[in-house]
């Protein structure tokens, strides 16, 4: 099968994607610290 992207535009994705994680991570985490409650 043929994919439409290449390799570097999906690797430019998912550092995308992995960075956006990381940072929402540290954005709980900080929330938590403070007192704020984010369960889903």
């Amino acid at each position: 099968t043929y994919f439409p992207f290449s390799c570097s535009c999906l690797n430019q994705l998912l550092a995308v994607v992995s960075k956006w994680l990381i940072m929402r991570k540290s954005l709980i985490r900080h929330l938590e610290e403070r007192g704020v409650q984010v369960r889903p």
